[in-house]
């Protein structure tokens, strides 16, 4: 529930919907492993109403139908949808227990908001008196928001298939929410994938809009000129679909409220026919509202920040030794566009001097079907000096920046700086033993570097080591003024390390 709407404005330049009240819904089930009958499945449902029209119920009706057994309904009650986690910022719907949708501005700016709903959310459990392969759990109410695309408006209708012929089976649930708010002309990527159980594989495509009610066999709405099953938006060069994780790609071209439906298969090997069986289904009925023209060209292109856990001053502060950098996006993006290579960001210590990034990625408690909100950055070594360092967004390897899940691009040149705090000499886990006194001077040096060891009286092992941590030269030093040649270093920050018995320690200094 993270991430949602800070503000609400409704614009409502199209009076019918007020006297609608139904916006969408989506309708998944799970099987219960733990119950103690083997048949038993948690239906659930989301229903979004447009906070303009009538409130919704504490309850809804589920319908159950299939070849094997008699038709039946189960009612489905409301389920409190709260922000328990701090900092709070869900934002409570208009009925108790419902939430504003979230995600609704991740596409646009303020002005673009055409509609705005609620989520609420509903679940009943059932036990099933047999297996068969046409299980159907459906939802209808009316009446729909009218759109621009669709011929009627009627009672819309949603629903979920279950074939457990090959055992029990949980469908697959969308992730994302589905309402979208955004321009004409500017790109959308519009991410709805759904997080698979089982393992089966899955597919998704758009489905035709249904109404109909309990009872009754659903009839499709149609289009209107100029729309289809397969392009339910006016758009500039059509709408791709990447059929194997769900990401709906287009250009809107012109004003207006459209009813777009995403359903999802689910398909399961038979070994007995020694081919995919569908055994299962889900689908959501949304709506895409698209305003003539943003505020701004391309909003929300700023959005990256730096990870605020132990924040100090809006600085998040690292120490030696750590291995990644971790930054968190104000909207998720789509992990597929992160170069892994590291390439999307460049580091940049206080002095100007690039420090390699060997990889990039997210962690798995992070990643959510395909989409993630922070991700880490690994230098070519461990931070090892006290410093602030900038981290800048770039256009990388795979040719561009990072783009959210609407397909807007993070800006390049977006940065955020941090500090690398709780250096000492000491390198390493175990805190080796310092040196009782070195000096070394002048610093910045041009060609000669003094090294003065009073008090350590065993052979050392000088190195010289650049920002990489790459070894640049190396010589033996001992008690007493040493003469280091540093004429054939580029000018930069380097380390100077020492290595000898119970002694490791670094120190920096500036070659001119």
């Amino acid at each position: 529930m993270k991430k949602l709407l800070a503000f609400i404005v409704l614009l409502s330049s199209i009076n019918t919907l007020q006297a609608s009240h139904i916006a969408g819904a989506e309708i998944w089930y799970r099987h219960l492993k733990n119950s103690p009958t083997p048949n038993t499945y948690r239906i659930n449902l989301k229903v979004y109403r447009d906070i303009t029209g009538v409130n919704l119920s504490n309850s809804k009706t589920i319908c159950i139908s299939s070849s094997c057994f008699a038709d039946t309904s189960i009612t489905a009650t409301l389920k409190i949808l709260r922000d328990n986690v701090p900092p709070l910022d869900s934002i409570p719907g208009s009925f108790f227990g419902s939430i504003i949708t979230p995600g609704t501005m991740d596409c646009t700016d303020s002005s673009a908001i055409r509609l705005t709903t609620e989520l609420y959310y509903y679940s009943a459990n059932v036990t099933l008196p047999d297996t068969c392969s046409d299980i159907l759990f459906s939802f209808s109410e009316g009446s729909r928001n009218p759109s621009d695309n669709l011929t009627s408006s009627g009672f819309m209708y949603v629903e979920a298939l279950l074939n457990n012929t090959l055992g029990p089976n949980s469908s697959p649930a969308f992730s994302s929410p589905p309402f979208k708010n955004t321009c004409v002309g500017i790109p959308v990527r519009w991410v709805q994938t759904a997080g698979e159980p089982n393992g089966d594989s899955i597919y998704y495509d758009f489905a035709d809009p249904l109404s109909g009610s309990c009872g009754t066999l659903p009839a499709i709405v149609g289009h209107h000129a100029g729309y289809s099953l397969t392009q339910p938006i006016k758009s500039v060069n059509g709408i791709t679909i990447d059929h194997q994780r769900g990401i709906f790609t287009f250009t809107p071209a012109q004003h207006e409220i459209a009813v777009v439906k995403v359903k999802v298969f689910e398909y399961r090997y038979d070994s007995i026919q020694t081919h995919k069986v569908l055994v299962g289904t889900s689908e959501v009925d949304a709506i895409i509202s698209v305003k003539a023209q943003c505020s701004t060209a391309t909003p929300n292109n700023r959005w990256i920040q730096p990870n605020r856990n132990n924040a100090v001053s809006g600085l998040r502060n690292y120490s030696c030794n750590d291995s990644a950098i971790w930054l968190k996006t104000a909207q998720q993006f789509d992990v597929s566009t992160l170069a892994t290579d590291g390439s999307d960001f460049t580091l940049y210590n206080s002095l100007g001097d690039t420090i390699p990034l060997k990889s990039a990625g997210v962690s798995n408690a992070d990643y959510q079907n395909g989409v993630a909100s922070k991700l880490w950055l690994k230098p070519i070594r461990p931070m090892w000096y006290n410093d602030s360092l900038t981290v800048v967004s770039r256009v990388g390897t795979d040719t561009n920046t990072l783009l959210n899940t609407c397909g807007l691009a993070l800006a390049p040149n977006d940065s955020v700086y941090f500090l690398i705090h709780n250096c000492t000499t000491d390198v390493g886990v175990n805190q080796a033993g310092q040196l009782p006194e070195v000096r070394f001077y002048p610093n910045p040096a041009n060609n000669v570097l003094t090294v003065a060891i009073t008090q350590y009286e065993h052979p050392l092992t000088l190195e010289i080591i650049n920002l990489n941590g790459a070894l640049q030269q190396s010589e033996m030093i001992e008690r007493g003024v040493n003469k280091v040649n540093i004429s054939a270093l580029p000018p930069g920050l380097y380390g100077i390390r020492f290595t000898g018995s119970k002694i490791q320690e670094v120190h920096t200094f500036m070659k001119r």
